[in-house]
């Protein structure tokens, strides 16, 4: 069975909702997500940004529109302005940390971003993205090799079956041989 999604017939109904109920956050919000997923992240951009003017608060329609942001317009200081802000409205918030890490790994603050990763791993132990990053972040940019394996060892406790740990502790510990 062929999987068919209808994103334009999505956005159709949903303007047809806001239309109805012009301040509907979730209406602007859900348009959002499937102007995104039809590519058209300018639209999608507009429509998260009017989620937020709706509510101030709303912490998924800023981090989707972070994420859009450093996807697809490289935008990573207007990033991580949406995830600061998710991060005062909710400092428990691993999510936003860990994708602020990934932000700042791509501006090459590797020392900024490990602190982020680690701050999502103190909110939540058995989140496996921020171990895996902070893991490989040791490995490739902060010569940490003995941290990447115990980061790497830490996601295959989380999840077992995740080659790219195996093969990235694989070769940390390839790397402490080479520093004897």
């Amino acid at each position: 069975e062929e999987n068919y999604q209808d994103y334009s017939g999505a956005i159709s109904d949903y303007t047809k909702a806001i239309e109805i109920k012009p301040n509907d956050k979730l209406g602007f919000y859900n348009r959002a997500i499937a102007k995104k997923l039809n590519k058209d992240n300018k639209g999608a951009l507009k429509d998260f940004t009017k989620a937020i003017e709706i509510d101030k608060s709303f912490i998924r329609a800023y981090i989707n529109r972070a994420l859009l942001k450093e996807e697809n317009y490289q935008d990573y200081s207007g990033s991580i302005s949406d995830l600061n802000k998710v991060i005062k409205i909710d400092p428990n918030y691993a999510l936003a940390y860990y994708n602020r890490g990934v932000v700042k790994d791509k501006l090459k603050d590797h020392f900024g971003a490990n602190d982020d990763y680690t701050k999502a791993i103190t909110l939540d132990s058995n989140y496996e993205n921020p171990y895996f990053n902070r893991g490989w972040n040791k490995y490739k940019n902060l010569q940490d090799n003995i941290g990447a394996i115990s980061d790497f060892t830490n996601v295959l406790r989380i999840n077992s079956n995740n080659d790219w740990a195996y093969y990235h502790r694989g070769f940390a510990k390839g790397n402490l041989d080479d520093m004897k």
